[in-house]
């Protein structure tokens, strides 16, 4: 990577920092949701610079990169990579609102993604596929966790480019106890539904007894049950094909209507089993706290850090993230 180090990529992007905190924001056309979240990247956005800069230190040959930002958002990490000289951006994302986002933010800065591409893996396939490119690189932040199939998705990827560099963080770090109790709440809040809004259990059963209402009450919910972390149309041939869905983790969940996991949380062992089928080597490094804090707060995340970089092993039991690399 051109010679810089961490701390000299991370005064970088604190100098870009600097300026997106300096603009003027109010003239940005999104909708409200994308306004909110834009609002929470900025209020953290040096925290999130270095985290972009760990995903990004080990890029050699910038000038011909061609990287991919999957599940781009609202394209910061874009921002920052085309800062740091990046040849050829390429921003993936499922949602339409943070689409236009990221080509708003694009004109309001003068720079951003060099192509926008609205949709996943298979969109991000068809256009490589269409424009004869083929990325060297993709990062994905806080966004695997979420991805409703990891096999189509590696299938994919190793469709564009089968020596292509990954690199991916996610927050569903297993290894860290308390993280894993907090998400499984999450998953389980998920399941049951909060007041009036319907559960994903609930959502399954409905749509169950509309598809199938020759079952019984008592046959409806195990397929209820044993069809979570699926989409309805998996969950139909489920059914119809009397295969329950009995493997899945008894917490992870997922939105049955748009396949999107809640937080799941995956052993690093079975990351490297997937990997491994598509001749992926996966490496492991422990990610590290927000110190952008007030006191004491700051001295004690300062502390934790320190003890997730001496001690790596111990350390992944208490960071708030991880990075997952792969190669080739």
């Amino acid at each position: 990577m051109r010679g810089d180090t961490p701390k000299e990529i991370e005064r970088l992007f604190a100098d870009l920092c600097e300026q997106i905190a300096q603009t003027d924001f109010g003239s940005v056309s999104v909708s409200g949701r994308s306004r909110n979240n834009l609002k929470r990247n900025l209020k953290n956005l040096r925290y999130y610079a270095r985290i972009y800069a760990a995903c990004l230190k080990d890029i050699p040959e910038l000038s011909n990169t061609v990287l991919v930002d999957y599940g781009g958002g609202c394209a910061f990490l874009s921002q920052f990579a085309k800062r740091l000289g990046i040849a050829e951006v390429i921003y993936v994302d499922t949602n339409a609102d943070s689409v236009q986002t990221a080509m708003e933010l694009k004109r309001v800065f003068g720079f951003g993604p060099d192509v926008f591409v609205h949709g996943d893996s298979h969109d991000l396939k068809s256009w490589c596929d269409e424009h004869k490119t083929t990325p060297d690189v993709l990062v994905s932040v806080d966004v695997i966790e979420h991805i409703y199939s990891l096999d189509t998705f590696f299938c994919d990827l190793r469709a564009v480019n089968p020596s292509m560099k990954m690199v991916f963080t996610t927050a569903s770090n297993p290894c860290n106890d308390l993280k894993v109790r907090k998400l499984r709440n999450v998953m389980l809040s998920d399941e049951q539904g909060r007041g009036a809004e319907k559960g994903f259990y609930t959502q399954r059963r409905d749509f169950i007894r509309q598809r199938f209402p020759q079952l019984a009450d008592n046959e409806l919910d195990y397929w209820a049950t044993n069809t979570r972390g699926l989409v309805f149309s998996d969950i139909e041939k489920a059914v119809s094909e009397k295969s329950p869905n009995t493997a899945i983790d008894r917490y992870n969940t997922c939105d049955p209507a748009t396949g999107s996991w809640t937080e799941r949380v995956l052993p690093l062992s079975e990351y490297k089993l997937l990997l491994s089928k598509y001749k992926r080597v996966l490496c492991v490094e422990n990610g590290f706290y927000d110190t952008n804090r007030p006191q004491p707060q700051k001295a004690f995340r300062v502390l934790l850090n320190g003890i997730i970089w001496m001690f790596p092993r111990m350390g992944r039991c208490i960071a708030p993230f991880i990075i997952l690399k792969t190669k080739y």
